[in-house]
């Protein structure tokens, strides 16, 4: 038998690594990898993080009676076929962390850390910087660690230029303070947010309602879904929300 390796048969494993060395490295740094960087999101809670088979989280919930963990997962639905089209990463990385981290929030959860897989047919890295400083930048938002995730290349499963993508999300609540429907009674008040757009659901329906002329819509069909975390931990500290939908 001739000798075969891992890029004859489709995968770059030098591709890989080099990817990971460039998220260790550029931590803090602007998009560009710059050289003003600045501290990364509960850099102090997090032990061991990117490179390593897990991540390590340090719990100090000292000013809490009851902590919970919170956790969710979530994907970012048919909408990451219209960024492939339109080799645009950077918008659907952020709809990948709110529609997890908006999640954690409707039960008054303060997100802790954030891991991501990202799975394509030929990893490009480009694509790739891209889509994780869009995941980066999301965090860094909500004071979440980007604390770990995998990169995954496999021809065969996905189309040329096709990718997919999963993440996952873990944070804290105190359970005496959470939020939630059995704390709403008659007579509350109903408030509704306003939406970045149509966020990252029912884009099986948007993408044939816009098919004939997708091109002319991609920059409004690619707003990334907003982050609401801030806003409702701000309502929840100040006693104005008792629970909330995503």
């Amino acid at each position: 038998m001739s000798k075969i390796s891992y890029r004859d048969s489709g995968v770059d494993v030098e591709a890989g690594d080099q990817l990971v060395d460039w998220l260790i490295e550029s931590e803090g740094a602007g998009k560009d990898g710059g050289s003003q960087k600045k501290p990364a999101p509960r850099a102090d809670q997090v032990v061991s993080g990117i490179g390593g088979f897990a991540a390590v989280f340090r719990a100090q919930f000292s000013h809490m009676k009851k902590p919970c963990l919170v956790a969710a997962t979530d994907g970012i639905g048919t909408k990451i076929l219209l960024a492939s089209h339109a080799r645009r990463y950077g918008e659907v990385a952020q709809d990948l962390v709110a529609m997890c981290v908006n999640d954690l929030v409707c039960s008054g959860a303060e997100p802790l850390f954030f891991l991501d897989y990202y799975a394509t047919s030929k990893l490009e890295p480009q694509a790739a910087k891209e889509f994780l400083h869009g995941v980066r930048r999301a965090c860094e938002f909500v004071n979440c660690a980007l604390i770990g995730g995998e990169t995954a290349e496999m021809p065969g499963v996905y189309k040329p230029g096709d990718f997919d993508a999963a993440g996952f999300a873990v944070g804290v609540v105190d359970e005496e303070d959470m939020l939630g429907p059995s704390r709403v009674e008659v007579g509350d008040q109903i408030v509704g947010v306003s939406s970045s757009g149509f966020h990252s659901n029912g884009f099986s329906l948007l993408r044939k309602l816009f098919e004939s002329d997708l091109d002319k819509w991609v920059d409004q069909l690619l707003v990334p879904t907003a982050l609401y975390v801030n806003l409702v931990l701000e309502l929840k500290k100040k006693g104005l929300v008792k629970a909330a939908a995503h």
